[in-house]
C-alpha cells in the first residue's frame, strides 16, 4: 500500500527489531530506527547499513508483518518480530512521518458519493490535471482507530488484488493527519444514476452490461475473491462510456471464499452488504461463498430489465421463508423466457443449484441476438411500466427506495414510512 511522500515531515519516534532480507533466502535480524522524519537500518554491530528521508520515500504493506520502503534507489522490506499490534504502531509512526498534505496534490471539488464509514469526492490531480475520485475514511482516535486502519488496509489490498479491464483503477492511496485516502479512477455516473435517467434498458443494452459484470466477477471468483457488496450503487460508467462498466467499493470484500465448505472464520459469516441484493444463506445466517455475489448479480439484472427490485425493500427473506421473484407485472411480458430464465437461475435460494458467474456466462440468452423468444406481443421498446401501488414499483425513485432499505436495516422502520 502507497502512502504518498511529503514535502516535509512531522515529528516521529520509534525504534525496534526486525528481518530483512539477505541473500536470496536468508534473512538478517536489525534494529529499526525512525526519529523524526529519518529511518534508519542498523546492524547487529550498531553500524549503519541504510537510512532514507522519509519525505522522499513511500511504503507499502506487504504480507503478514511486513512493510515495504522505497525511494529512488532501492526497496527494503522489513519484517517486524512482534504481532499485528507492533505493525499498526510502526504504521502510524511512519504516517506520522511523512504527514502528506491531501491539498498539495489534489484539488478536491463536489461530494459524489457518502456511506457509513467513507465519503468520495471528485478531484483532479494538481501533477498532471486528471479527473479523480477521493474515497477519505476519518481516521478515528481509540479504541476504533485500529479497526478503521485495518478496515483501510483490507480495502486497498483487496482493490489492488481486484484489478483488470472492468474493475475501477486504483491510483494510489496514502494517509494525511485527519483521513485514509485511497485515490481512484472517476466515473461518470453509476449504474443506479443510468436507471433513474431512464425508463428501462433494452435486452440488448442490459445483455452487454450484464455480460461484463458476469465475466468480471467470474475473474475475481478465480482469484478467491467476493465482492459482497455488489449492488446498482457499486457498478460505474467509465468516463465517455455509459455502455463500459467498472465494479468499485472492496470495502466488504474478502478472500478465499470461491467454495462455502473452505470458510473458516467468523467474516465468512457476516451480516454484509444491502438488505435488496443479500443472497438467503445470508438472512439465514450461514456460512457462505462466492456464490452471494451471483444472486446480487441475478438482483441487478432484475433491475435493469423492470426497474424494479425483485423483492421487497426489506430483502428476499421475510418471516423465516424465501420470497420468490414475481414475473406478473405487465412490463415483464415484453421481456424474453431466455432472460428470465437466467434471472430465475441466478436467484435460486438454494446456492449450490444457484448458477454461478461463468455457468451463467454460458446461458443461452447471451446467444440470442436481440430480445429472443418473447411470452407476449410487446417489443423490447415502449414496453408499459407496472402499477404504481407496488412498493417496489420504479415509479418510486431508486434514491428512494435505496434510503428506504438503510433505514429499515438500520433502524427497523417500516417501508411505508417512505
Amino acid at each position: 500500500m502507497s502512502v504518498g511522500s511529503s514535502d516535509r515531515g512531522c515529528a516521529a519516534k520509534r525504534e525496534g527489531w526486525a528481518w530483512i532480507r539477505k541473500g536470496l533466502f536468508g534473512w538478517e535480524r536489525v534494529r529499526l530506527q525512525l526519529e523524526k522524519s529519518r529511518l534508519s537500518v542498523v546492524d547487529g554491530e550498531h553500524k549503519e547499513i541504510w537510512s532514507v528521508e522519509t519525505a522522499r520515500c513511500k511504503f507499502f504493506q506487504g504480507w503478514e508483518n511486513e512493510i515495504v520502503v522505497k525511494d529512488a534507489n532501492r526497496t527494503m522490506l522489513f519484517r517486524l518480530e512482534r504481532d499485528g499490534q507492533d505493525f499498526v504502531a510502526w504504521w502510524r509512526a511512519m504516517e506520522a512521518a511523512m504527514c502528506p498534505k491531501l491539498r498539495n496534490y489534489f484539488h478536491a471539488e463536489e461530494l459524489i458519493g457518502e456511506g457509513q464509514t467513507a465519503l468520495v469526492k471528485a478531484a483532479w490531480s494538481k501533477a498532471n490535471g486528471g479527473n479523480v475520485a477521493l474515497k477519505m475514511m476519518s481516521r478515528s482516535s481509540g479504541s476504533h482507530a485500529d479497526h478503521v486502519l485495518k478496515q483501510f488496509l483490507n480495502e486497498v489490498r483487496l482493490t489492488y488484488a481486484a484489478q483488470s479491464d472492468h474493475v475501477v483503477r486504483i491510483i494510489d492511496a496514502f494517509a494525511t493527519e485527519t483521513d485514509y485516502v485511497l485515490v481512484l479512477e472517476k466515473g461518470t455516473r453509476t449504474l443506479l444514476n443510468l436507471l433513474e435517467e431512464r425508463v428501462v434498458l433494452t435486452e440488448r443494452e442490459a445483455r452487454k452490461v450484464m455480460g461484463q459484470l458476469l465475466a468480471t466477477t467470474a475473474e475475481l471468483h478465480k482469484r478467491g475473491i467476493t465482492h459482497r457488496d455488489l449492488k446498482l450503487d457499486n457498478i460505474l460508467c467509465r468516463e465517455g462510456e455509459d455502455d463500459y462498466m467498472l465494479l468499485a467499493d472492496f470495502g466488504s470484500a474478502a478472500f478465499g471464499m470461491a467454495d462455502p465448505a473452505e470458510v473458516k472464520t467468523d467474516i465468512f459469516t457476516a451480516h454484509v452488504g444491502t438488505p435488496a441484493y443479500l443472497a438467503p444463506e445470508c438472512w439465514k445466517e450461514k456460512r457462505y461463498g462466492s456464490q452471494v455475489d451471483a444472486f446480487a448479480l441475478g438482483v441487478i439484472m432484475y433491475a435493469l430489465l423492470s426497474r424494479t427490485f425483485p423483492f421487497p425493500i426489506g430483502g428476499c427473506w421475510e418471516n423465516g421463508s424465501f420470497i420468490e421473484p414475481d414475473f406478473t407485472s405487465d412490463v415483464w411480458s415484453s421481456v424474453s423466457s431466455s432472460a428470465k430464465s437466467l434471472i430465475r437461475g441466478l436467484l435460486r435460494e438454494d446456492p449450490r443449484k444457484r448458477l454461478s458467474s461463468v455457468a451463467a456466462l454460458q446461458h443461452f440468452w447471451f446467444s440470442e441476438e436481440d430480445g429472443g423468444t418473447l411470452d407476449g406481443d410487446l417489443t423490447c421498446r415502449g414496453r408499459s411500466l407496472p402499477p404504481k401501488n407496488q412498493n417496489n414499483s420504479p415509479t418510486r425513485p431508486f434514491k428512494t427506495v435505496a434510503l428506504a432499505q438503510l433505514a429499515v436495516a438500520t433502524f427497523g422502520l417500516s417501508a411505508n414510512s417512505f
